[in-house]
């Protein structure tokens, strides 16, 4: 997992813990997003989310799943910021 060594960054994984995607920054340019990335560990990316694929999948990005997970983060940072004590 990430560690305060390394640059911030967000690395999802697979179900054997193997980093799948690791993503460095997220801008945008016009309607789209830009994610800078690296996929698999090898291939560093500009990935392009036009805005319409995010009108087109909002349901996938908007549902209580995903906002349960939001509403965790303050929990999260707590907890990172009490071992950085």
């Amino acid at each position: 997992m990430n560690n305060s060594n390394h640059k911030r960054s967000i690395t999802s994984y697979s179900e054997d813990g193997t980093p799948v995607m690791e993503i460095y920054s997220v801008t945008r340019s016009g309607n789209n997003l830009i994610m800078d990335g690296k996929a698999l560990g090898a291939m560093r990316m500009d990935i392009v989310v036009p805005i319409e694929e995010v009108a087109n999948g909002l349901g996938i990005i908007v549902n209580r799943h995903v906002i349960s997970f939001i509403l965790l983060l303050p929990i999260a940072i707590f907890k990172r910021w009490m071992m950085k004590k």
